[in-house]
């Protein structure tokens, strides 16, 4: 069997697309596409760039019903989903916060272009929940938001690119775009993850064959926003989600990060489990199935 692997910067991060197969022609054709589609989701969702459709919501939605393509709907619906069943833990309305903290450009021409941080969520400015999907493909905001779909488009990117490869008659593979995994085929994927306490260093996770894993942590970031408090996570810990598809254990991992003690639930509902690894170097595993 052959093997073909490429890399590609997208999303932010690279994107590597190993694909597995007996016809190079096949391999390289599926590689090309899942690239493309990875291409796209960066081109309708990044909030860096103003002529993304992402873009034009935030400007737009509070005027008026804006059209969207099928893949942001299908995000946005997951995320609004996910906000609904984790009471606001993961909710995408955060980014003026990630603006005031410099980890967002800032959008004068939005509606909202701060948030206050000593303010509890929901007081003064609008959540996920004050998006409206209608039923025609469109899009609303009954208040003020402004939408970063950072923490599961890359995990949706993946999914996309996965099933590009297959599409393509590729019959084993992997894409990861950093750290945000699928793996798919009958080989099995060894799976590391850094170690809070040093994060230089890698510990090995799970084997995957046929799943996702997505993975956060706040040791080299503040762009993990706590809804509840306005504020960032400050907790030292790892979070990695497995669940079957990268888009809702990227979602995820910031639920369990946000709150450890009401996940389990919240992973029963998406078939998914959790890897908890302290800034002690203590491992927690959280059985969704088992919930």
């Amino acid at each position: 069997m052959r093997e073909v692997v490429r890399v590609r910067p997208l999303l932010g991060t690279f994107v590597v697309i190993r694909a597995a197969g007996t016809t190079s022609d096949w391999l390289m054709t599926g590689i090309d596409r899942a690239f493309g589609r990875v291409a796209d989701v960066h081109r309708l969702m990044s909030f860096h760039d103003p002529a993304s459709e992402l873009s034009r919501i935030n400007r737009e939605a509070l005027r008026r019903d804006v059209a969207v393509s099928a893949d942001t709907w299908a995000v946005l619906s997951l995320a609004r989903h996910i906000h609904s069943v984790s009471d606001g833990l993961f909710d995408a309305a955060v980014a003026p916060l990630l603006m005031r903290g410099g980890h967002l450009p800032h959008q004068p021409t939005s509606p909202v272009s701060s948030r206050k941080t000593d303010t509890p969520a929901g007081h003064d400015y609008g959540t996920l929940s004050d998006l409206r999907l209608h039923p025609n493909g469109r899009v609303r905001f009954a208040r003020p938001l402004q939408l970063d779909l950072g923490g599961i488009a890359k995990g949706f990117a993946v999914d996309c690119a996965v099933e590009a490869l297959r599409d393509s008659g590729v019959p084993c593979g992997s894409v990861n775009a950093g750290g945000d995994l699928r793996v798919f085929g009958d080989t099995a994927t060894r799976v590391h993850v850094r170690d809070p306490r040093q994060p230089d260093v890698c510990l090995p996770l799970a084997e995957l064959r046929e799943a996702a894993v997505a993975t956060s942590a706040s040791y080299f970031t503040s762009r993990i926003i706590d809804p509840r408090r306005a504020a960032p996570c400050r907790r030292r810990s790892s979070v990695s989600v497995i669940a079957a598809r990268c888009v809702v254990a990227d979602a995820l991992t910031k639920v369990v990060l946000l709150d450890e003690r009401r996940a389990a639930p919240i992973l029963h509902k998406f078939s998914a489990s959790a890897v908890v690894i302290t800034g002690s170097g203590r491992t927690r595993t959280l059985d969704g199935h088992a919930a």
